[in-house]
C-alpha cells in the first residue's frame, strides 16, 4: 500500500497547497493521502532564536523528537516499508497509522 503524508501548518489553505496534492496524486498514485496539520504554525515561520524564547526547553526538546519521528516516517514511506513493524515486521493496522502516523511499532509490539 502506498500512503502519501503532506505536513503542514495550511494557514491559510490556498491553490498552491491544492497544486502540491494534484501533483503528489499524478506522480505517485497513493492507496491513501493524509494531510498532517501542524499544531503549532508558527514553527514553520519564525527564526530559530524566536522559537527558543516561545518555548521551554522541554518543549523544545519535544518538537525535535517529533520532527525527527516524522523524517524517520517519510524516510520508511520513500524505501516502501512504512507500514510495517520495525520489531515484528508485521503490518501496522489503519487506525494506529490514522492515529499516530509517524509510529514504526504495531500496538502489540509498543505495549510488550
Amino acid at each position: 500500500m502506498k500512503i502519501a503524508l503532506f505536513p503542514g501548518s495550511f494557514k491559510p489553505p490556498h491553490s498552491g497547497h491544492l497544486k502540491v496534492v494534484e501533483t503528489i496524486m499524478k506522480k505517485y498514485n497513493p492507496d491513501k493521502f493524509y494531510i498532517i496539520i501542524s499544531k503549532r504554525p508558527r514553527l514553520l515561520v519564525v527564526p530559530y532564536e524566536l522559537k527558543l524564547a516561545q518555548f521551554s526547553e522541554k518543549e523544545m526538546e519535544n518538537i525535535a523528537k517529533r520532527q525527527s519521528k516524522i523524517r524517520l516516517a517519510l524516510i520508511r514511506l520513500a524505501a516502501g516499508t512504512y507500514g510495517v513493524c520495525h520489531i515484528c515486521g508485521e503490518d501496522i493496522p489503519m487506525l494506529r497509522l490514522e492515529q499516530v502516523p509517524f509510529t514504526e511499532k504495531c500496538i502489540e509490539c509498543k505495549s510488550s
